[in-house]
């Protein structure tokens, strides 16, 4: 394994210094905790261009297919070990929501020990600051619109305490110290001791719609004109560079996903719901942004949209089966949940998912408040579908998908068929077939909501 280079940019957060770093073909950034620099673990992985496997909460790499270097790092102590050489470091790895980081120092210990050296890797430094360089605010209906514009990709967080008030802070600095009052705000509070944020006060109950786009943030404020299920967020799985199941025909799961996805949203508009995608077009989502989007828009449900497979051995295996999050009961749900999980070598190279990491992820599952409502959902959706196809039902099950796990509302992920049977995969394909899966899924959300009423 070859690391051409390693450059240093210098980037300020804030509180959190950053430097650009690209190691090998990967760009990534590290952040500065209690004034130590920490590198985001999985992007490490990336530009190393490991394998790698989570094994009893330690991350065990592979540099080469001819296992000549191995790194082990350990999640619990300050020790990472390369080649069975065991080096203890100053800083253990930290963890911050999901997300674990590695020292700097770390990282340079490892990649001097794989041939690397700290003064070799240097070779620029620039300093960047990002800036919120404008907000505007806008009035359009009965939406209130606010743009945030950057001169560079910035980190921000949000948080509410209620229907009547928002806030979001950015990781960057700005000298703008007044906004307009339009609409639905009130009043606000400009912060700039940690950061740069605003917490905003609402004349009325409102909905939050944001979304982020290059060097911009849009974040709307919409009337709460009536409680109950108003908000369902479609997630058509899979996508740009990972293209899901592929069938006999060559039939890519993520188009699959996509053209019912929008057809389920033309649905379940006309039933006076309002839905948002993941994703709009044929690009790669993150399976922690998927549950994001429906969190950030506090989405009523969320919905991920699938196609199954099996090996070639069991190519007669078909039908449509919905999940919930919780622990698998059976190996067909494990296996079912691993197939869908393996996005995840898109995010953090691993090619493993075992057992272990999938009980480390269920330990503190935030879903777990909306399990019933999930699997009331699911037994919706799967009856309305199998009344209204001519298509065998696998019945409702149980596992542990990523794609659910942070989503703060009832979820399910649907398998609308085998695309691995080549019968069904031609159905899968047929537009007429589409349309009427799409109305039966809208059909079984429709009567789910009417349950709730």
């Amino acid at each position: 394994m070859v690391i051409k280079k390693v450059f240093f940019f210098l980037l300020f957060f804030n509180f959190l210094f950053a430097r650009r770093i690209v190691i090998g073909n990967e760009t990534t950034e590290t952040v500065v905790f209690e004034e130590r620099e920490y590198l985001l673990l999985t992007d490490f992985i990336k530009g190393l261009g490991a394998k790698s496997w989570l094994v009893e909460e330690k991350i065990f790499l592979i540099l080469d297919d001819s296992l000549k270097t191995e790194i082990v790092i350990d999640l619990k102590k300050p020790i990472i070990k390369v080649n069975f050489e065991e080096i203890k470091v100053p800083y253990p790895i930290l963890k911050v929501g999901n997300n674990y980081f590695l020292s700097l120092f770390t990282c340079e210990k490892i990649l001097e020990k794989i041939g690397i050296k700290k003064e070799e890797a240097v070779v620029e430094e620039k300093i960047i600051i990002p800036e919120i360089n404008e907000i505007k605010v806008n009035q359009k209906k009965d939406t209130t619109i606010i743009i945030f514009s950057s001169n560079t990709d910035v980190y921000f967080s949000t948080k509410s305490s209620s229907y009547l008030d928002y806030e979001i802070n950015f990781q960057a600095k700005s000298k703008i110290d007044k906004l307009s009052i339009l609409g639905h705000l009130k009043s606000y509070e400009i912060k700039k001791e940690d950061g740069f944020g605003i917490k905003f006060y609402l004349k009325k109950e409102c909905d939050v719609r944001l979304n982020k786009e290059k060097n911009k943030v849009v974040l709307k404020f919409l009337p709460r004109l009536k409680q109950g299920i108003k908000l369902v967020v479609l997630d058509p799985g899979h996508g740009g560079k990972d293209p899901g199941a592929i069938g006999k025909m060559g039939t890519k799961e993520k188009d699959l996903n996509l053209k019912i996805a929008k057809k389920i949203k033309k649905y379940l508009e006309k039933l006076g719901l309002e839905v948002i995608l993941t994703r709009n077009s044929d690009v790669f989502v993150s399976l922690g942004e998927r549950a994001k989007i429906a969190n950030d828009n506090k989405a009523d449900l969320f919905i991920s949209i699938h196609c199954n497979s099996t090996p070639r051995k069991n190519s007669y295996a078909c039908g449509f089966e919905v999940f919930f999050l919780s622990e698998a009961r059976t190996d067909w749900e494990r296996a079912v949940a691993q197939a869908e999980n393996e996005v995840i070598k898109y995010e953090i190279t691993k090619n493993d998912i075992n057992d272990d990491f999938l009980s480390f992820i269920l330990a503190d599952l935030a879903q777990q408040e909306f399990l019933k409502e999930s699997q009331e959902l699911a037994v919706a959706i799967q009856d309305a579908v199998c009344a209204a196809l001519n298509i065998e039902n696998r019945g409702v099950k149980q596992a542990g998908f990523y794609v659910l796990k942070d989503a703060f509302m009832p979820a399910v992920l649907i398998e609308c068929g085998f695309l691995s049977n080549r019968k069904e995969e031609v159905l899968l394909r047929k537009d007429w077939y589409q349309e009427k899966l799409a109305r039966a899924i809208a059909e079984g959300v429709k009567k789910f909501i009417d349950q709730k009423k």
